[in-house]
């Protein structure tokens, strides 16, 4: 008898220790999901919301078209989305794209800074850009016209300093 009392009491003090350490231990940061950005619906001309781990090109909503990611600038208040302009468009080539998708699958639902790296390894030519004034226009972003593409925002909000827009967190 005094030995199964002995057995009980070391079971209870041992469920009691690791409640103590699963109660103590400090919390892990949970994931909130991947990081909003804004995309471009190119068959609607219309912005809209999704999260950064669906890379571009994908289908927009409602499967009507391709959609890529918007660089959103406002010169007001990016809480007011009226004042929104769409800067230039984003999208990978085929294989950055397979590659991104690898990656990200890989990292999982993340809002760790983990999710920045595999964009850090995109070779040379596999990221692209063009301006929504000629949406089928796509160069490296990294070329010269490129440049102009991307900082063709300067000139959107006569001679102020344009602000870039980020979705609001959920």
């Amino acid at each position: 008898m005094k030995n199964t009392k002995g057995i009980i009491i070391a079971v209870v003090l041992l469920i009691a220790a690791v409640a103590a350490f699963v109660l103590i231990k400090p919390k892990q940061p949970t994931a909130k999901g991947w990081p909003q950005v804004y995309f471009y619906d190119m068959g609607k001309g219309e912005t809209y919301v999704g999260p950064k781990n669906q890379i571009p090109p994908t289908q927009a909503p409602g499967g009507q078209g391709e959609a890529v990611w918007a660089a959103v600038y406002s010169c007001g208040d990016c809480a007011d989305v009226s004042t929104h302009k769409v800067a230039y468009l984003e999208k990978f080539s085929p294989e950055a794209k397979g590659y991104l998708e690898s990656a990200m699958a890989t990292i999982g639902n993340s809002t760790r800074p983990e999710y920045q790296q595999p964009f850090a390894n995109i070779p040379v030519g596999q990221e692209l850009v063009a301006s929504v004034d000629e949406p089928n226009t796509w160069l490296d972003k990294n070329a010269e016209g490129a440049t102009i593409v991307r900082d063709g925002m300067a000139s959107i909000c006569d001679g102020q300093q344009a602000k870039m827009c980020t979705p609001p967190a959920k």
